[in-house]
């Protein structure tokens, strides 16, 4: 058979599945990142996957993590969003004694409330269905790109960069709300993009509920539809998102005094942090920190590519518009959010993501290439992340041991409800 004859054989079978590419982007990597986690928590934990959300042995923990294995000392932020899941509405005296900041943790409740709901208020059940709602809600963030590349005349292929993406990996080893924050802000601008706008302003406002800086996806959605002289829309967009947000955040405020201020210290004037984090990252004394290197790069080529749609404000429509509010806020992030890898990513988590959606609609070469450097320069960090986490296991086998506390240790109330560790990263 001649290699002609073979590829005409082929074409249709490429051509339908061409078709079906996203869908096979997504399921694929469904399959690869759920094989890893089952085969990682077999490893390490017994394979017991509710060690994913990191717990301390040093904290306070709700009595439906009793028999969760503990990770560390201190853990890491999915064990405060776990811990809400249990019970989001604070019904119980307890739940503020198992989050560091309960007012600051408690802003982004969407993504455990609705692992509530759907556990019909069981506690126990609400940590599996928390877990399953962050890790399907990742796959849901890179369907809705490789849908939309795909429906644009594009290859849905370029997602595959996204599901290596560092912050889409901190945030599922974590299993942190951020996968949730993306795709209820990805899901809002697809909505707005078919012109679903009760849709889309529900998505608005479950991303504000889900990650309060997702409110950016409001403030593009409402000036694309100020520049079309929709003054009631915009309007709607503007101040729908807000006042969910600001009425939950009211309420908490009540509940623990002064909450509404936390979480501060996470700006600063724009790259105040240059210095700090370039004398870690090539420090004489301990080598190159090669990630954090490769990491100092991608966010250095994320603010520049992400004002790159300035260039030609004619072309500003909703994605793009997101893509610079989020280069923005990256221009004002502090040290404390750019000291490491498994903090910045997940802030910035949405914009590689809309990078890449944008790139494909550039006109010019070079535009698209420094746009597609954003996506390309997260995979890269999010498998070196991916390789750590990897070494780590085969190193130590565990990292510490790993085994449920005695459930009256764990349930041991903490003098105060305030912050209990070294503060950890947003």
């Amino acid at each position: 058979m001649t290699l002609a004859r073979l590829f005409s054989r082929l074409d249709p079978f490429l051509h339908s599945l061409r078709g079906r590419g996203p869908w096979v982007v997504t399921l694929s990597t469904m399959i690869v990142w759920g094989t890893f986690l089952v085969v990682m928590a077999g490893f390490r934990w017994g394979g017991d996957l509710r060690a994913y959300v990191c717990l301390g042995d040093a904290f306070y923990h709700p009595a439906a993590l009793d028999d969760v294995p503990r990770v560390g000392p201190y853990g890491y932020d999915g064990q405060y969003y776990a811990a809400l899941a249990t019970d989001p509405l604070f019904l119980k005296r307890d739940t503020p004694q198992a989050l560091d900041s309960p007012g600051y943790r408690a802003r982004r409740v969407m993504v455990p409330f609705l692992a509530w709901v759907l556990a019909l208020g069981m506690p126990v059940s609400a940590v599996y269905l928390y877990q399953l709602l962050c890790w399907g809600l990742a796959g849901l963030a890179v369907y809705l790109i490789a849908a939309w590349l795909a429906e644009d005349r594009h290859s849905p292929w370029w997602a595959y960069l996204l599901a290596a993406s560092a912050g889409m990996t901190a945030a599922v080893l974590r299993t942190t709300p951020d996968t949730g924050a993306l795709a209820f802000v990805l899901l809002a601008l697809w909505f707005h993009r078919d012109r679903r706008y009760p849709l889309a302003l529900l998505m608005a406002s479950a991303a504000v509920l889900a990650r309060e800086t997702s409110y950016l996806v409001a403030l593009a959605i409402a000036f694309a539809e100020l520049r079309r002289r929709r003054l009631g829309l915009a309007s709607a967009f503007l101040i729908v998102p807000l006042a969910a947000f600001s009425a939950w955040q009211l309420n908490l405020d009540r509940l623990f005094h002064g909450s509404i201020f936390s979480g501060g210290g996470n700006f600063s004037v724009p790259f105040a942090w240059f210095a700090h984090k370039l004398a870690t990252t090539f420090s004489s004394a301990h080598g190159v920190r090669w990630g954090e290197a490769v990491g100092l790069v991608a966010i250095l080529a994320s603010c520049f590519a992400a004002l790159l749609p300035l260039l030609r404000p004619s072309a500003l429509s909703a994605p793009e518009m997101t893509l610079v509010l989020f280069g923005v806020m990256g221009l004002f992030l502090s040290y404390a959010v750019y000291v490491e890898v498994w903090a910045y990513s997940r802030v910035l988590i949405v914009v590689p993501f809309l990078a890449l959606l944008v790139a494909e609609r550039q006109s010019h070469r070079w535009r698209k290439w420094v746009l597609r450097s954003v996506p390309i320069l997260y995979a890269v960090l999010g498998l070196m992340v991916v390789r750590g986490e990897v070494w780590y296991a085969l190193r130590d086998h565990a990292p510490r041991p790993i085994r449920p506390v005695a459930a009256s240790a764990t349930r041991a109330p903490l003098p105060t409800p305030g912050p209990q560790a070294p503060p950890s990263h947003p």
